[in-house]
Formats: C-alpha cells, structure tokens, sequence
C-alpha cells in the first residue's frame, strides 16, 4: 500500500470509520448474479454437465463473465475434462468421472489415468 493511500485510511478510521469493507457505490445493480439465474445456471448444469459456458450464457440470458462467476463462487463448480463437477468430490471421484465419461478414447489415452494424453496436465 502506497504512503498516501496509508494517510487517506489512517484519515478515515480517524474520523470514525470502523470497518475496512468498501463502500456501497453508485451505478447500476447486478442483474445478472440473482438468485432466479443462479439457479437457472444451476438447473442448465445439472440437466447437462456437457454444456460450455457460452450455451449456459444463451440459455440463461447474462453475460460470459456473469455466468463464469455463478459458476465458480456462488455453486462451487469447476470444469473437469469438458464437465463441470463439484469441487467437492475427491480426486479419485473426478478421475473415475473422467475415466467413465472417456472409456471410449483408450487408444488416445495414457493408461494410469484414462485422460486423452493432450489433456494431461493438470492446473
């Protein structure tokens, strides 16, 4: 943090403030992020694991950073090999996904892991 943001802080709890949270600002309300589309994305996901983000985003009606943020912070999902998944499940129960859901591609994959070799790494 720069010296002059400090003085401008150390200003504020001065004056009274107790409570480092930003302040409510001007501007138009998120339309995206309510409860009715987040359980739209919700319902759009688990009808069909397979959808990219650019369908949910047509199907539900908001934006791709929108609906990537539903995804990620608000139902806890990330995508695995072209799924989206709870982070929940242990990383044996994403592999057996991803085993499963490959069984057909065995030529392509690496033996250990069942994952098409050009998918390999992990992030």
């Amino acid at each position: 943090m720069s010296r002059s943001r400090t003085f401008e802080w150390f200003g504020r709890f001065k004056n009274g403030r107790t409570s480092t949270a930003n302040d409510d600002r001007s501007g138009r309300p998120s339309t995206a992020t309510t409860p009715s589309k987040v359980e739209q994305v919700r319902a759009a996901v688990n009808k069909d694991r397979r959808r990219t983000i650019h369908d949910l985003c047509a199907k539900v009606g908001i934006g791709y950073g929108s609906c990537q943020r539903i995804l990620i912070e608000q139902l806890n999902m990330h995508r695995i090999a072209a799924k989206f998944v709870p982070r929940v499940l242990t990383h044996d129960q994403k592999d057996s996904l991803v085993a499963s859901d490959l069984s057909g591609t065995e030529g392509n994959c690496d033996k250990r892991s069942h994952i098409p070799l050009e998918r390999h790494h992990r992030r």
